[in-house]
């Protein structure tokens, strides 16, 4: 079957970056391969990311740009309540 694309959002930036770093870490991958994260103005991700951690506000403008989220199969709101 088709593989999975899972977008985390997060409220601020260090969230994202430390949990990116603490899931590819538990996983036994590098940062930037598997699991990765989008920040503004900052990206470490591959063509092989799977799980990707961003801001609030990468995913708005992303949802801008493409309101289908195309190639997004999951998306997992962390923390929304900040």
């Amino acid at each position: 079957g088709d593989s999975a694309n899972i977008v985390v959002t997060q409220p601020r930036r260090v969230a994202a970056t430390s949990v990116a770093e603490r899931v590819a870490e538990e996983m036994a991958d590098s940062l930037g391969n598997q699991v990765g994260y989008q920040i503004r103005m900052e990206s470490k991700r591959s063509n092989h990311t799977k799980l990707l951690f961003c801001t609030t506000g990468v995913i708005l403008r992303r949802l801008q740009d493409d309101r289908d989220l195309k190639n997004v199969t999951h998306l997992i709101l962390d923390e929304v309540h900040e």
